[in-house]
């Protein structure tokens, strides 16, 4: 008899009896494929409201009391981001919305005019004069008026850019023109304005002369434009260089702080609960996880189960010869939604409805016969009673072949051995417990009884 200090795990029985389970794992995993993005949505929400108190809170403070809920360092860095910030979106704002940041400083388009103010004792006063009225607001709505629809609208700073005016020995106006501008529009509305100008300065300086000298368009070249763009690219690069180092560095509380500050406290909108939103993907890691956390559960069950579930535990663990394996569906209720049928009978199919019984009891009588015994004793150890008739059939068949059988339902006593020349175990999947064929195994090797082997009821 070996020593039963080894549990047996059969993992073929283990996959077998998991996939008769089939409907069971399918319910769980469809289980936590709903629970688990539930779990994980209402996690978001908790996350997302604490968040946004956060920062509402963050928000109804003024910008010192933000800055105050930082050390002395971590508010001097926030406060150097911030105006790096700044500096970033003025120059991006300027590349979006100037209409002479989008044209090739390298072959700009022009209205050129050129003036000569005569009749006055004062020449270079007064040709200052017309220069700083040229550069009026004015003049900037002269060229606005001019431009093409989709620019009607944009800053007057960008429109004060397209127009340049030199005063030297003449009165030098340039005009940039971009894509779209009436040119007749502007020279007609350039004209009106000089005269304007000149009556206007008349008033102050007296009667003078303003002769144009020259209108006409040209292409000319920006090095000034060109040189300022490089500097100002490598400049952009930089800061936006820092910035990101800078952010890199810095902790949540302060990043929370520095965006509040930059996008404005208006922005900042109270916590409005999305409800339970579910993904595919999350419903398949919850799917998955049901899956796997089944198997860990039941494996951990098969394994540390005190009861015997493979026919394997008669032969191997305790040295018992496996005289046959028996099976019959017995489930009902619930147990029976855990055990589906079809499959159980697939994997059971030459042993199931007493199909193996003359087999098993051909076994048990040639073994009888060749240990010369003429009393067995058959102990049913722990079989469920849905096996009694299975059972029964057996030992029937047995006692035809002459010997005298005994079936007993609990464990043998020692009369019960010591009367009876040879035993017969009868064991069950996850009904007999070790224990029980251990207990067996003792009264038999103390009255040197043989077990001459075991009937597994499937």
């Amino acid at each position: 008899m070996k020593s039963p200090n080894v549990v047996n795990i059969d993992l073929y029985v283990f996959f077998r009896s998991l996939l008769e389970q089939w409907k069971c794992v399918a319910a769980v995993a469809v289980i936590t494929a709903i629970l688990i993005p539930v779990a994980l949505s209402l996690k978001d929400n908790r996350d997302a409201k604490s968040e946004a108190d956060n920062l509402v809170g963050l928000a109804s403070l003024s910008d010192e009391e933000k800055l105050d809920r930082l050390s002395e360092s971590q508010r001097e860095k926030v406060v150097y981001a911030l105006n790096q910030a700044r500096l970033i979106e003025a120059q991006e704002n300027y590349d979006a919305n100037s209409l002479v940041a989008a044209m090739d400083e390298g072959n700009l388009p022009v209205l050129h005019y050129s003036w000569v103010v005569s009749g006055t004792s004062d020449t270079v006063a007064v040709s200052a004069a017309y220069r700083l009225l040229l550069e009026a607001p004015e003049t900037s709505d002269v060229v606005r008026t001019a431009l093409a629809p989709s620019c009607q609208d944009i800053e007057d700073v960008y429109v004060d850019e397209l127009i340049n005016v030199e005063s030297n020995d003449a009165v030098d106006m340039y005009v940039i023109l971009p894509e779209g501008t009436d040119v007749e529009a502007l020279k007609t509305g350039i004209d009106e304005r000089i005269k304007d100008i000149q009556k206007s300065l008349e008033a102050e300086f007296g009667k003078h002369e303003v002769h144009l000298i020259s209108s006409e368009e040209a292409f000319v070249t920006d090095a000034d434009r060109i040189a300022e763009r490089i500097l100002t690219d490598d400049n952009l690069k930089t800061l936006k260089n820092n910035y990101d180092s800078l952010r890199q560095a810095m902790s949540d509380e302060q990043l929370t702080i520095l965006d509040i500050m930059l996008t404005g406290s208006s922005d900042v909108q109270p916590y409005v609960d999305p409800g339970i939103s579910f993904s595919a993907g999350r419903a398949a890691i919850g799917f998955g996880v049901g899956l796997i956390l089944y198997i860990f559960c039941y494996f951990v069950f098969f394994v540390f189960s005190s009861k015997m579930r493979s026919s394997a535990v008669l032969s191997e663990t305790y040295g018992i010869r496996e005289l046959g394996t028996t099976s019959k569906y017995t489930f009902k209720g619930l147990v029976f939604f855990a055990h589906c049928m079809l499959i159980y009978k697939a994997f059971r199919k030459d042993t199931v409805d007493g199909k193996s019984l003359d087999a098993i009891a051909d076994a048990i009588n040639t073994s009888v016969k060749h240990n010369d015994c003429s009393k067995v004793l058959f102990v049913r150890a722990g079989i469920s009673k849905n096996y009694y008739d299975l059972a029964d059939k057996l030992v029937s068949k047995i006692k035809k072949s002459g010997a005298q059988v005994k079936c007993i339902d609990i464990l043998p006593k020692d009369s019960d051995i010591a009367d009876h020349d040879s035993v017969v175990v009868c064991a069950g999947y996850a009904q007999t417990k070790y224990s029980d064929i251990s207990a067996i195994a003792s009264v038999c090797d103390h009255y040197g009884k043989k077990i001459i082997g075991g009937v597994w009821f499937d």
